[in-house]
């Protein structure tokens, strides 16, 4: 009897399928930026279905990045641009335009609203409000078990994350509270955004605030904290409250909050498998020393986009002199070397912005990349480098250049 019930839950599970080309499990930011390039035309004979369990119609999340502006297809949905950026540590202020950069903001429900109107005028891709519970590659072909259906499919792209690595050494989380605030009076310079203001107790940790206006009344003030554990929210207010009185007034209403934490790591989230591509976090694609992915994210999918189209479909991997660099600066903030107000500090203090964030973008040669560190702790740099990347064998240490 057991064989027979068996027998039919399979010949159910086979008539409930349904085929698809590629399935795209999260439409979350790496989720649909995959979406909307399977949009192209020249995809269009390819079947394409996006599964998650929300309907992505909240503004649950803000995006902030640096990109040259010409090349960026998101210009349209920038809720602000910044031409100028400000460094502030407690003995001194660096104020620089990083061009050719900008620095650039774009709030979750303006994503969403983008790359699902261009999803909706595509006939070969589906959007459905439901929960992944399983994807199994079976060799042929991917599995994809949500809460109600089971779908096949050749490929999927998972950027779903069921487990941070947390056991990994190099782990901490950038938790962060945001508040945005609307002022009676004019209190902000509209054209700059504070990229890290360390005027604040540190309480051991690596804590900074951010500041973007967007006009000389509102703005987005947020406290960042790199550490291993996620406080609770009154905890952030404690330093955000005083921190926004003293440089900005208590003139101000609260419009909305924003709460959350990434994963800052050089361990793998998902394993991946030849038919099951990890995508965005679940890929490890947040830059690890920083905790920024939006730019990441889209150099990922441009990738994976150009692989579809050729048909070699593999995991886009980081390049592995970048991630020995991460692996350093990680060790030296986790072991306590230095202060990560001092690491930042000496690394604006002696070095033009553009530069940061050229190396920071990944952008930068090796002559570049000497130079930068060069101006940084050196004995303490140079025993974090040699413990993550030389002494000690990773799996990280086996990544391949892109």
């Amino acid at each position: 009897m057991q064989h027979i019930s068996i027998f039919f839950s399979q010949l159910a599970s086979i008539f409930m399928t349904t085929d698809y080309d590629y399935i795209i499990c999260g439409a979350g930011c790496a989720g649909l930026s995959l979406a909307i390039r399977l949009a192209d035309p020249e995809f269009s004979h390819r079947k394409v279905l996006i599964l998650d369990k929300a309907p992505k119609n909240t503004n649950d999340r803000t995006w902030s990045f640096w990109a040259k502006s010409s090349e960026d297809r998101y210009t349209s949905i920038y809720a602000r641009s910044w031409t100028q950026l400000v460094f502030h540590a407690p003995e001194f202020s660096v104020r620089e335009r990083p061009f050719p950069y900008e620095y650039h903001t774009i709030h979750g429900i303006d994503f969403y609203n983008y790359c699902l109107e261009i999803i909706d005028k595509c006939p070969h891709i589906e959007f459905k409000v439901t929960a992944v519970e399983q994807v199994v590659d079976e060799g042929d072909f991917v599995t994809v078990r949500t809460e109600d259906a089971s779908y096949r499919c050749t490929y999927v792209f998972d950027s779903i994350v069921r487990k941070y690595p947390k056991e990994e050494n190099l782990f901490v989380w950038q938790h962060f509270l945001g508040w945005e605030v609307e002022f009676k009076d004019e209190v902000f310079d509209e054209s700059t955004a504070t990229f890290m203001d360390f005027r604040i107790h540190q309480e051991d940790e690596t804590i900074f605030v951010y500041v973007l206006p967007y006009d000389k009344k509102k703005a987005l003030i947020e406290v960042t904290f790199f550490s291993k554990e996620i406080l609770e929210e009154n905890e952030y207010e404690a330093l955000l409250k005083p921190y926004v009185s003293k440089y900005y007034g208590d003139g101000y209403r609260t419009l909305r909050k924003e709460l959350g934490a990434i994963p800052m790591t050089t361990a793998s989230f998902g394993k991946g498998t030849p038919r099951v591509i990890p995508l965005g976090t679940n890929n490890g694609t947040v830059k690890p020393s920083t905790g920024y992915a939006f730019n990441r994210i889209q150099r990922e999918v441009d990738i994976l986009t150009d692989r579809i189209r050729k048909g070699r479909i593999k995991r886009v991997k980081p390049k592995r002199r970048f991630i020995a660099y991460d692996r350093t600066l990680l060790n030296v903030l986790i072991s306590g070397k230095e202060e990560g107000r001092v690491v930042f500090s000496r690394l604006f203090k002696k070095n033009k912005v553009t530069s940061i964030l050229k190396f920071l973008n990944e952008e930068t040669n090796l002559l570049e990349e000497t130079r930068i560190f060069s101006t940084l702790p050196f004995w303490s740099f140079l025993r974090a480098f040699a413990r993550e990347n030389v002494f000690q064998y990773t799996k990280t240490r086996t990544i391949s250049l892109s």
